[in-house]
């Protein structure tokens, strides 16, 4: 009977254990909610930093969970989020101006953020088909269209910053009848033992010894209801002690034995659990300071978002003689040509001499280029990228 006691113990502190170190949404079924336990927590379009971030959440905010992929965890876009789809597959009609209806097939829907133009938002939630109808958030740019993010769209948060809540709502306990006898304690709380006076160990009655554990072992049930780091049980184990290290060699010493060996693995549970806490504070330090320095990092980087246009920076031969001004051209790294460029305005005054075959970034106004059949930007702004 003692092995198979000690074996449900060690049992249950393995699968306190394992609790600790788990992540809930391993144990819970999809989907569920969740609170964050951060500030300032980037909510980003796809399960990585390498991601674009469409804004941050702070501490308390609840999301819904869907799923988990490797330390990452998908949500429905909460309020705010948005997505972009190209103009020139939506059909607005003017007496429902709020609403678009999709005119092609497999329209690719893109994660929106307020910090990315919608050119360079290029993580793809989901397509949508003739006919399909969306909601519009009543603004256009860069030939994209602004709308709510439709059933299929999703975005992602880091599951190191994610808290399971319990959405259960406990039944209202029924309220007890008035009768003239004493109300017992709520189910919900354990009840108040008072302890008795301390044994004279072995010269008590072994009656008064069982009756003496027993008050001791629903003390400790009691205490074992409490949240893990609220339990305490000095008390407790000084009683158990009085029986277990007295003379007597009777079955109330012999359960304060095993009463005492259950607490030790108790008290294992709480130093662990407390291990656990002070470790996934400091990883949540540490993380902090990775995804600071991460950010840090990339405002070294040129905002490309600020440009029209792109490119390597080329003279045009074709082209130069019109207008009396240099046409030059904007090409990939294949050596393709992206479109021409023409400078206009402070730009026209520029020697762009240094730049050439270099990597450019212009800002303009982008029209068609009849002569190529192709494009034309004219600039005003032309900054070296690298």
């Amino acid at each position: 009977m003692k092995a198979q006691f000690t074996s449900s113990i060690l049992v249950i502190i393995l699968l306190l254990t394992a609790a600790s170190f788990a992540q809930q949404p391993n144990v819970r079924s999809f989907p569920y909610m969740a609170e964050i336990t951060g500030d300032d927590v980037y909510i980003r379009s796809g399960p990585g930093t390498n991601y674009y971030d469409c804004g941050k959440f702070n501490k308390g905010d609840v999301v819904k969970v869907v799923d988990v992929q490797h330390g990452w965890s998908r949500i429905a876009p909460p309020a705010g989020s948005f997505s972009w789809i190209s103009k020139q597959y939506v059909d607005v009609d003017p007496n429902t101006p709020q609403i678009g209806t999709v005119t092609g097939d497999a329209v690719r829907v893109y994660a929106g953020s307020d910090h990315v133009k919608p050119l360079y938002s290029t993580t793809l939630q989901g397509k949508l088909n003739r006919q399909e109808k969306v909601k519009l958030l009543g603004e256009e740019k860069g030939g994209y269209l602004k709308i709510a993010p439709p059933p299929f769209a999703y975005l992602w948060v880091s599951s190191q910053y994610t808290k399971p809540v319990d959405q259960t709502i406990p039944a209202k306990p029924p309220q007890p009848k008035k009768i003239s006898a004493p109300v017992m304690p709520s189910p919900k709380e354990p009840p108040v033992i008072t302890e008795p006076p301390a044994p004279k160990e072995s010269t008590m009655p072994m009656t008064d010894r069982l009756a003496y554990y027993k008050t001791l072992e629903q003390q400790l049930k009691a205490e074992k209801q409490k949240p893990l780091q609220q339990q305490n049980y000095d008390k407790i184990k000084a009683g158990l002690k009085r029986l277990a290290d007295g003379k007597a060699e009777d079955k109330a010493a012999r359960y304060a034995e095993y009463a005492l060996e259950n607490i030790k693995r108790c008290e294992l549970a709480q130093e662990i659990n407390q291990r656990i806490k002070q470790q996934n504070q400091q990883l949540d330090k540490i993380m902090r300071r990775i995804e600071n320095a991460k950010d840090n990092k990339l405002n070294d980087f040129p905002d490309l978002g600020r440009y029209d246009a792109i490119g390597n920076l080329m003279i045009s031969a074709e082209y130069s003689a019109e207008k009396h001004h240099r046409h030059y051209r904007l090409v990939d790294d294949t050596g393709k040509t992206i479109c021409y460029a023409l400078p206009i305005g402070p730009a026209a005054n520029l020697d762009l001499t240094g730049m050439l075959g270099r990597k450019v970034g212009v800002v303009g106004k982008i029209m068609p280029h009849p002569q190529s059949a192709g494009a034309i930007i004219e600039f005003t702004t032309i900054n070296v990228i690298n």
